[in-house]
């Protein structure tokens, strides 16, 4: 019977590859995820008072951040 492969760059991020970067990172990784947070609050914030269009946009798109990368992890 033939062996099925998975190449090594799946199987790498099956087994931890991005955990492994965030660790080595981690300082960097946080104050990253820190200040896209804080952006986040006042991009909702601002969303709130009324304002649209841009604001409404980078809401969406750090929430898409902020979904892959817990999916990811």
């Amino acid at each position: 019977m033939r062996e099925l492969t998975v190449s090594s760059g799946a199987r790498g991020w099956r087994r931890g590859r991005l955990t492994a970067f965030v660790e080595r990172h981690a300082t960097a990784w946080e104050l990253t995820m820190a200040a896209l947070t804080i952006a986040y609050v006042v991009l909702a914030f601002l969303q709130d008072q009324g304002f649209g269009g841009l604001v409404r946009a980078g809401v969406f798109a750090l929430s898409a951040v902020f979904v892959v990368e817990f999916c990811a992890r």
